[in-house]
């Protein structure tokens, strides 16, 4: 796709970012959009009350990038709603402060998305650490129509390489949950692909940041009962579902108990984290694995969760 201004005074393309004391890595963050192949976009900048430099950062990127001030620190799933309010594209992307886009990555998105039925289009990423160097990849598997049955056994969607098709959305009526904590893009999402089409292509289109200041995986009790009240949200909303899809369901329930179990293990109580697991060691080997990981010496225990098993 070829670079073109819109006519209109909307662009086509808005890019949220929602930030709270992003100032290490907001530069490069800004600066990857900027240095798209495509420059029909703008950016929805949410300071969510910040105490660094942030906001004077993202200012200094106006007009372009359009910024908004909470009156308050928010959830990331209200500041999401709020910011995708201020949001004027037909398409919808996300981009949180610490990663970075590479040159063609709204190209890529908007080529699978413009003519199609789907509603959100998305691939992988690489990892990257503090220091912007490549330290992995994450490559979720091509699939592409009513993904659900998929997700419900694997959420493999990553926000920052995504996009949206932002007027269906609106259309479609579904906002953000206040009452999910930590897991936003999971309700969101799963809720969405349940009567939408979905789309995950190949490729590594995103630098997503890993680091000690990182916070995906500090709330595991927050992840756990956020995915419960999802999955039993949906379930209210479509009754036959589970008989559709009944050992997905399984599968997506025992992944939540498992993120429980985890601030078991965290705490070492083993005891408890036993007693959640052990329901679900028919369901799949690696249920019965993790299961029998919590007998181990703990220096050995700990090793394989950090290092070697992360399901």
């Amino acid at each position: 796709m070829k670079d073109s201004m819109n006519t209109k005074n909307f662009p086509k393309v808005s890019i949220l970012m929602n930030c709270y004391n992003g100032e290490r890595y907001l530069h490069e963050c800004i600066e990857s959009v900027f240095h798209q192949s495509f420059d029909d976009w703008e950016i929805v900048f949410i300071d969510n009350c910040s105490t660094d430099n942030s906001g004077e950062i993202a200012r200094s990127y106006e007009p372009k990038l359009k910024y908004f001030k909470t009156n308050y620190n928010i959830s990331l799933g209200e500041a999401r709603a709020f910011g995708i309010d201020k949001c004027n594209g037909e398409y919808l992307m996300y981009l949180d402060v610490d990663d970075r886009y590479h040159k063609n990555t709204i190209n890529i998105l908007l080529n699978e998305i413009i003519g199609t039925n789907n509603l959100v289009v998305y691939a992988g990423h690489r990892n990257i650490n503090h220091s912007g160097d490549v330290i992995g990849k994450y490559k979720p598997k091509p699939k592409s129509g009513k993904i659900f049955s998929d997700l419900l056994s694997q959420f493999d969607i990553p926000t920052a390489s995504l996009i949206m098709n932002l007027s269906k959305y609106k259309e479609f009526g579904y906002k953000y949950d206040k009452e999910v904590k930590v897991s936003s893009e999971y309700n969101l999402f799963m809720k969405l692909s349940v009567l939408n089409n979905f789309k995950c292509i190949r490729g590594e289109i995103v630098d997503y940041r890993i680091h000690a200041d990182a916070t995906t995986f500090q709330n595991q009790e927050y992840a756990s009962r956020d995915r419960i009240f999802t999955l039993e949200k949906i379930i209210s909303e479509h009754p036959d579902i589970v008989l559709k899809f009944p050992l997905q369901f399984k599968e997506a329930f025992a992944r939540a108990d498992y993120y429980k179990a985890r601030t078991h293990i965290e705490k070492n109580e083993l005891v408890l984290a036993r007693k959640i697991m052990r329901k679900h060691i028919f369901l799949s080997l690696k249920y019965m694995f993790v299961y029998s990981i919590l007998f181990f010496p703990e220096t050995i225990r700990k090793y394989i969760f950090t290092k070697k098993y992360n399901i």
